[in-house]
């Protein structure tokens, strides 16, 4: 097959990381492949071209030219992000081939009770234009189902990169001797609550001292408020604001504890990480997060709930043999769940079931 997939986000995330996995994954099983980027930024430069064709669009209108020039030439269209699906259903009278879209999030479609009789005539039309519909959890399937649509439930997948000691070394270097280290990846965004994040950080502070955290996450709209509460909190030693690392995963050989405190994930793909690098892993109850963190691989606590989160770390850093029993466990079930051949033998007969 020829397939084309989409991506035109900015930076690193989990949709992206996904795309390179499928992208070079078909290619190996030998699909023609492109990706349509965003020149310049960090899937561009990760993409192998010895396995795929590069399609770098510099803004939107080069996009739309882009999706205009091979309007006819793939057999399988398939929208990684919301955006590029708009773009598509746009030109859904020039392309040929199948429009694929994998919904990778669970937020709600109305912002606004006044509008959404709008928005959901919108939201309505445009996803009438996929012919293959994915949700990488039951989370994200949510919103298309209660509009009629049936996507295919298909999970990300998670695969190991190896430690890079050189990289690792500057962060462990500014850690305080002794001290455990926990940890978090994620925005600075409300959907991801640092602020609940940070009141649990010095909850558990006044029980357990001897720690430190580290923030790793790009910037966003709870950035200033949450750099604010760390210091009404007196918690500038303890909680540090790490900024994007583009090689996250050498971060989590350093964690003791991995905590997610989200308010709104439809999967929670960094807590695949914590499991597949063996660290305990603490996580609210948000969209798709129970299906991953169970009672048996991880510590589950209500949204919103700070001292909850607190007492799961204190239980992660106090009581090793429980703590192990679980790491394990969540060790074997990602390895099984979500490894990347599992995630391409689903996509591709997903594919084969809608290409003639």
């Amino acid at each position: 097959m020829r397939i084309a997939y989409l991506n035109f986000e900015k930076g690193w995330r989990g949709g992206e990381r996904q795309t390179l996995l499928m992208a070079h994954g078909m290619a190996e099983r030998g699909h023609q492949v492109s990706v349509v980027v965003r020149a310049g930024e960090p899937l561009s430069h990760r993409l192998d071209t010895g396995k795929v064709r590069i399609i770098a669009a510099r803004n939107r209108l080069h996009l739309l030219y882009c999706l205009f020039r091979y309007r006819k030439y793939f057999d399988v269209w398939h929208a990684q992000t919301a955006n590029t699906l708009t773009l598509l259903s746009l030109m859904r009278p020039f392309i040929q081939g199948v429009i694929a879209f994998t919904r990778r999030t669970a937020f709600s479609l109305y912002r606004s009770h006044r509008i959404q009789w709008l928005q959901r005539w919108k939201t309505r039309r445009k996803w009438r234009q996929i012919q293959a519909f994915a949700a990488i959890s039951a989370a994200a399937a949510q919103a298309p189902r209660s509009l009629g649509f049936d996507p295919v439930v298909i999970p990300s997948a998670i695969d190991y990169v190896a430690a890079n000691p050189q990289r690792m070394q500057p962060i462990r270097a500014q850690l305080p001797e002794g001290a455990r280290v926990l940890g978090t990846c994620a925005a600075l965004t409300r959907e991801k609550d640092p602020l609940t994040l940070i009141r649990a950080i010095h909850q558990l502070q006044q029980n357990y001292p001897n720690f430190v955290f580290l923030h790793f996450g790009a910037e966003g709209d709870q950035a200033d408020a949450a750099r604010q509460l760390v210091k009404e909190l007196g918690l500038e030693s303890v909680y540090r604001f790490m900024g994007f690392n583009p090689h996250i995963e050498d971060a989590y050989r350093l964690f003791d504890v991995f905590v997610l405190s989200s308010r709104m994930e439809a999967l929670g793909s960094s807590l695949l990480d914590a499991f597949l690098y063996e660290v305990p892993a603490v996580a609210t109850d948000a969209g798709g997060i129970p299906d991953i963190v169970s009672a048996e691989r991880g510590w589950l606590c209500p949204v919103g709930d700070a001292q909850a989160i607190a007492d799961a770390c204190e239980a992660v850093l106090t009581d090793p043999e429980r703590t192990q029993e679980k790491v394990q466990a969540a060790y074997r079930w990602v390895r099984e769940e979500h490894g990347v051949e599992q995630m391409l033998d689903r996509y591709e007969q997903f594919y084969t079931q809608h290409v003639s």
